[in-house]
This record gives C-alpha cells, structure tokens and sequence, in this order.
C-alpha cells in the first residue's frame, strides 16, 4: 500500500482533537467525510499527517526534505498545501506560531501570554536561544523589514523547489492555500494548470457579499469545520484532486463548490469539531482571510 503525505498547514493537517487542539471541541469528526481519509482511500493510500495548522512554507519544505529519501514515486502521493508566504518559522519549538500577527498586539508589542500558552513549556530552542526572544525578533522582521514584493517571491521560490520534484517524477499537486498566489507569476504546478485558490473556496462557503465580516463575526475567531470545509465540499474537493492525480486533470478550484450558505443562524450545523471559541484565541484556528494566517 502506498502512502498519501499531506505537508503544509490546516488545509492539510489532520482532523484535531481535544488533545491535539488548543481550543476545545464538543465532537468526534467522522474521518469519512474528511477528504484527505477519502482521498487516501480512492488511492489505495495510508494517509500520513506532517501538516501543522498555522505553519508556513519553510516548515513544509524542511518536513519534505527530511522524508525526500523514504517517497515512492510508483506508490506514493504528496500534496503540499501553500499558504501566505509571509508566514515564517521564527519560533523552532513552535511551527504552529508562524503567523506574525497572531503574536503582535495591535501597538506593535509581543503578546507574550499568547505566545506562553502556544508554546507549553518550550522556552528554549536547540541551539539554546529563548523562544521569546525568537518570537521578538519575528515580531521585528514583521514590522520592520519584511516588504510584500520580496514575500511574494519567496513564496514563488518554494513552489519552483516542488516543482523541480514534479520533474523528477513525484506525484506532487501544489495547492494554492492563500488568495496571495494572484501576485505570483509562476504557475504552482508542472504538468497541469491551478485554477483559484481553496482559500477562496473556504471564504466563499460564509452567506454575504462581506465574506471577511461573515467570517469575523459567526466564528470568533474559532473555525469548526475540517480544513475549513464543508462536508458537500470535502466531497467534491476529493474528487477533483484524484482526478488530477490520476489524469493529470487541471485542478479547478473555482468550480462546482457549493458557497454563499452559512450563516449566524445555521453555523452549528456547519461546525464539524464543535469547537467553542475563547476569550484568547484570536487566531488560533490558523486561518484568516488577509493574508497572514
């Protein structure tokens, strides 16, 4: 049986759990209506989790790097989820705070009662610098030296690293998890074209012509859908990336998808993990619509 190795961040990552989620959640996910469990199936796959919610690029290059040596290209698929390049692995011990913002009060200060409860206990990194001084100094290449146009080009740079992997022969699909990838100017894939971005695909799913207050105000912060799908749209997103994979099909993100239906009223029945949003969670879902998250 081949393997199905899903990297990147919570587009990709498993379904949580209470043991797994910083938040709490009131409901055991059915994995068969998760696509990444459908899709492994339809594949003949074992799904094997390396996605970390609210990660960045370089923590997905670094994990596929390390595993570069143990892939089979008869047997085995890989699906990398590219988020918003501006993220970055600042914090070693904790991947999951590479969002800027998340830690970065709205003065410009460090929210280190934020960054000491993501970090639970880890306070100090291999090479034995504090992860609050890392955190800083994340928090100083964000407001002071990071610029749009050099993110956007870094974000182009990982995709023509996996795309040199294409070349050699991996079954590799880049997934466009941002709406940033319009200011790119290199496709995400080799052999077949990328239309839209599931980030769009899970923004649309919120009723309202204002899918970033929909979003701010039924969810608070706390998103309860599986990699920020509904189950109608795991459903359909399975079928379109076995299509790619077994056809080489384009991969049309900005078709077919059922949207414009969850409101205030009904988002229970959308909130798959029951998750109850907190006081602190900010964005700890590791999903936003600007960008950064």
């Amino acid at each position: 049986m081949g393997k199905l190795y899903l990297f990147g961040d919570s587009f990709t990552a498993e379904p949580p759990t209470n043991d797994t989620s910083a938040l709490k959640l009131t409901r055991t996910v059915d994995t068969n209506n998760v696509w990444t469990y459908k899709l492994a199936e339809m594949l003949d796959c074992k799904p094997i989790f390396v996605a970390v919610n609210g990660s960045g690029l370089d923590y997905a290059q670094f994990q596929f790097n390390k595993r570069l040596r143990k892939f089979n290209k008869n047997n085995d698929y890989i699906i990398i989820s590219h988020t918003a390049p501006s993220r970055r692995w600042f914090v070693e011990k904790a991947p999951h705070c590479s969002n800027f913002l998340n830690y970065i009060h709205s003065n410009g200060e460090l929210d280190t009662g934020w960054l000491k409860q993501m970090l639970g206990g880890k306070e100090v990194a291999s090479n034995g610098v504090q992860s609050m001084f890392q955190a800083d100094i994340g928090r100083h290449y964000a407001l002071g030296i990071a610029r749009p146009e050099l993110e956007h080009l870094y974000g182009e740079s990982i995709i023509t690293y996996f795309r040199h992997y294409q070349k050699q022969g991996y079954n590799i699909i880049n997934l466009p998890a941002t709406h940033e990838p319009d200011s790119y100017n290199i496709e995400h894939n080799e052999f077949f074209k990328t239309i839209g971005n599931i980030d769009t695909v899970a923004r649309n799913e919120f009723k309202g012509k204002n899918k970033l207050k929909a979003f701010t105000e039924i969810l608070q912060g706390a998103d309860g859908r599986v990699n920020h799908l509904s189950k109608e749209n795991h459903e359909i997103f399975t079928q379109k990336l076995y299509k790619t994979f077994t056809e080489s099909a384009d991969l049309d993100l900005t078709t077919d998808f059922k949207q414009n239906f969850i409101t205030k009223e009904n988002w229970d029945t959308y909130n798959t993990t029951g998750v109850i949003p907190t006081a602190n969670d900010s964005n700890e879902s590791g999903f936003s619509y600007n960008g950064y998250n």
